[in-house]
C-alpha cells in the first residue's frame, strides 16, 4: 500500500492539538508506518521551504491547527490549502477562532497587552511594529489582522476536527478513516446526548463559579447553576469533562443548527431562571463575571459578535 502524504501546519497556535496527536499513543506508530510526513516542525526539523517545494495536491492530507491572526497565518493557510487534497480544521483554534478570538473584544489589543497590563512597565508606550530598521538590517513581524478568523473564513475546508485539544482516541478514529480511504462522520448530537448526569427540569435560582461549590456527580451540572455549554455543544469528546465534575466549557463548537453558542445558551437558560422580574435577572447574570468568555469562549470569531472590538486595525 502506498503511503499517504501527511502534513502538520500551525497557525497561531499553543501546540496542544499537535500534542494531542502524540497522545494518541500506539496510533502515532500506526501513522508514521503508515504516512510519509512531509513536514511537520512540531516534531521534526522541517523547513517552510520544504511545504513549498511539494507540487499543488501533492499532500494527501493536511492537519491545519491554530487561529488566523496574523499575515503569516493567512499565508499558511493559503499554502496549505494549495497543497493538500483534504484539509483537516484540526482543533477548536482553527475550527472556531479558539481563545485566542477573545482577544477581538479588546479595544485596542496592542496597547493592552504592551502598555496597560498590570505588570507592564512600559511608560514611552513603545509597540510593536512590523518594520524596524536595526543598524544590520530591517527586522519584521507578520501583521495583525482586524480580527481571529477560523480556517474555513480564509480557504475551503474539507473535515472539522474540533475540540481544546481534540480528544486523542477521536483523532486516531478520524486518522483511520482517512487513511482507509473514507470521510470520518461526526456525531451532530448535542453533548447532553452522550453525558450519563442525570436532567430533573429543576430550575435554576443562581450560579457558581467554580471554587464556590462542589457539585454532586450524578445530576446535571446546570441544573446545579454551573454555566455548563452542553446544550449547545457538540457531542463526540465523551462527555470527559462532565464525567470529571466539571462543566462543559464548548470547546466542541456549536452542532447542526446552533447558529451562535452563547445566544443559543441564553435561550436554553430562558426556561431554567427562576427569576421574579428584572432585578432578579440583572443579579443572575451578574454572577456570571465574563459572558463574553463565558458562552463564547471558543467560538467568537464564528459567532454573531465576530469582530466586535476591533482589537487591531489591519
Amino acid at each position: 500500500m502506498t503511503a499517504l502524504r501527511l502534513s502538520c501546519c500551525a497557525a497561531s497556535a499553543c501546540g496542544g492539538c499537535e500534542v494531542a496527536l502524540l497522545d494518541t499513543r500506539e496510533e502515532i506508530v500506526a501513522v508514521a508506518r503508515a504516512h510519509d510526513v512531509v513536514f511537520w516542525p512540531f516534531v521534526a526539523d522541517f523547513k517552510h521551504r520544504d511545504l513549498e517545494a511539494v507540487p499543488d495536491n501533492g499532500l494527501d492530507l493536511v492537519l491545519f491547527s491554530g487561529a488566523l491572526r496574523t499575515t503569516r497565518d493567512l499565508a499558511m493557510a493559503r499554502l496549505a490549502r494549495d497543497k493538500a487534497k483534504v484539509l483537516v480544521a484540526a482543533g477548536s483554534c482553527a475550527a472556531f477562532g479558539g481563545i485566542a478570538a477573545l482577544a477581538d473584544l479588546a479595544p485596542d489589543l496592542l496597547r493592552e497587552v504592551y502598555v496597560d497590563s498590570a505588570s507592564t512597565v512600559n511608560p514611552e508606550g513603545i509597540l510593536p511594529r512590523e518594520l524596524a530598521a536595526v543598524p544590520e538590517g530591517e527586522l519584521s513581524l507578520p501583521g495583525l489582522q482586524s480580527r481571529v478568523r477560523a480556517l474555513d473564513e480564509v480557504v475551503p475546508v474539507d473535515y472539522h476536527l474540533p475540540g481544546c485539544p481534540p480528544v486523542p482516541a477521536v483523532i486516531g478514529e478520524v486518522l483511520r478513516a482517512f487513511l482507509a480511504g473514507r470521510t470520518p462522520g461526526a456525531d451532530d448530537r448535542p453533548l447532553c446526548r452522550e453525558c450519563p448526569r442525570v436532567r430533573r427540569e429543576r430550575k435554576i435560582s443562581r450560579f457558581y463559579r467554580l471554587h464556590e461549590i462542589i457539585p454532586d456527580e450524578e445530576n446535571c451540572l446546570l441544573e446545579q447553576g454551573l454555566i455548563c455549554l452542553g446544550p449547545v455543544t457538540r457531542a463526540g469528546c465523551g462527555a470527559g469533562c462532565p464525567k470529571s465534575n466539571l462543566p462543559c466549557r464548548g470547546c466542541g463548537g456549536p452542532p447542526p443548527g446552533v447558529l451562535d453558542q452563547g445566544a443559543g445558551l441564553i435561550g436554553t437558560l430562558g426556561s431554567l431562571l427562576e427569576a421574579d422580574g428584572p432585578a432578579d435577572i440583572a443579579r443572575l447574570v451578574g454572577e456570571v463575571p465574563d459572558l463574553s468568555g463565558t458562552l463564547l469562549r471558543f467560538s467568537l470569531a464564528k459567532s454573531l459578535l465576530k469582530g466586535v472590538g476591533r482589537a487591531c486595525r489591519g
